[in-house]
């Protein structure tokens, strides 16, 4: 595994962004109030990872199509990586399904009636996941704390650290 590690492709993944990957690709990214979901064939040794923005497309037709557009929102960015496992003959039954972020990172909003758009993506995110039937295996969600994670595509592993304030202004520079 070392070696595959070292021979890894690395990426950094921003906001409205996806990657799929079938050779090794270590992927990090930081979130606030988006979520990534993270789906792996262990099977195939395939992952793929998505950093949505919104909830929501709101025009359903246009998350049809393959608009890099549509990867902003967490709804449309499952729906194609989906399609991609799809397209390469891995059926759904054969991933794993991770999903994290979606914090709070605006305190004054939380004693407000409104749901947060953390809260937002978290739910559509789960919603999503069990309309599809998906497995989902692990997950860190909400709470005040961005998060920094890094995905292998090739394991289906992902390391977490919560950041302090300061540090995810850090990371995002």
């Amino acid at each position: 595994m070392l070696d595959s590690v070292q021979k890894a492709r690395k990426i950094y993944l921003k906001p409205g962004e996806m990657h799929f990957a079938g050779r090794p690709t270590i992927v990090t990214t930081v979130l606030g109030s988006c979520v990534s979901v993270t789906i792996f064939s262990r099977k195939h040794a395939t992952g793929a990872i998505c950093h949505g923005m919104l909830p929501s497309y709101k025009d359903r037709g246009m998350s049809e199509q393959m608009s890099p557009e549509g990867l902003r929102y967490v709804d449309c960015a499952i729906e194609q990586m989906l399609r991609k496992f799809m397209s390469k003959g891995i059926a759904e039954s054969d991933l794993e399904v991770k999903l994290f972020g979606g914090a709070e990172m605006l305190p004054n909003c939380l004693p407000s009636k409104n749901v947060t758009v953390g809260r937002q993506n978290i739910e559509i995110a789960i919603r999503m996941i069990k309309d599809k039937n998906l497995n989902l295996v692990s997950s860190d969600l909400g709470g005040l704390q961005g998060r920094k994670i890094i995905f292998y595509t090739h394991t289906g592993d992902v390391f977490l650290k919560r950041l302090k304030k300061t540090e995810y202004l850090s990371e995002l520079e």
